[in-house]
């Protein structure tokens, strides 16, 4: 649109930046390279477990509509490498949300859920910075939404695939590890999966 021989900025919905992403970037994120970490069986899932996540908790719907921008960029960078990729995610997150005409504090907020994800494992845990940004702690959870899935020995595999772990016996012990010590970091996201966690961890 043009105003005065001006482009106009007109924000978009997260519904219509996944179309846009599905149409280039998001391309990069294949079951080929990411059996894991791919479009279709993590980005997808985690877009939608947010909305529930956060209708749950309550959340106003421009918020849940940034944790689900968030969902969207979080991993888009990892074909460049898994270093780093969360900064690198967020810095593509903002570029295109400026383009798209968002807020300065919107895409911050976008680039703060993202980031919320970043982490390292540390003795079975995955340990992020503690917070207590609500859209921080859904986006976190939902990240990991499949320990509390059914099909998590499924997925389980893919991510074995995916980090090259070629000792099954080894990976069934890590798992079971990461299971017994995680703990959601909301309420809301225990209600839905925690059961499912404990039946996934005996099955283990």
């Amino acid at each position: 649109m043009e105003l005065n021989g001006v482009a106009e900025k007109v924000i978009i919905s997260p519904s219509e930046i996944k179309s846009h992403l599905e149409e280039g970037r998001a391309q990069d994120l294949s079951k080929e390279d990411f059996p894991y970490h791919n479009w279709e069986v993590h980005i997808v899932p985690m877009y939608e477990d947010v909305v529930e996540l956060g209708r749950l908790a309550g959340l106003s719907q421009k918020d849940i509509d940034l944790a689900q921008i968030a969902v969207l960029y979080h991993d888009i960078s990892l074909l460049d490498g898994r270093e780093g990729h969360e900064e690198k995610s967020a810095q593509i997150a903002e570029e295109d949300l400026r383009e798209f005409g968002y807020q300065e504090n919107d895409i911050n907020r976008v680039k703060i859920i993202i980031l919320g994800t970043k982490g390292k494992m540390e003795d079975g845990v995955y340990i992020t910075e503690p917070s207590d940004d609500p859209l921080v702690n859904i986006m976190r959870d939902a990240d990991l939404a499949n320990i509390g899935k059914v099909n998590f020995p499924e997925q389980s595999e893919n991510l074995r695939q995916e980090l090259g772990v070629t000792d099954k016996s080894k990976w069934r012990e890590f798992q079971i590890e990461f299971l017994t010590k995680h703990r959601f970091h909301t309420e809301v996201a225990e209600q839905l999966w925690g059961e499912q966690k404990k039946k996934n961890l005996e099955n283990l």
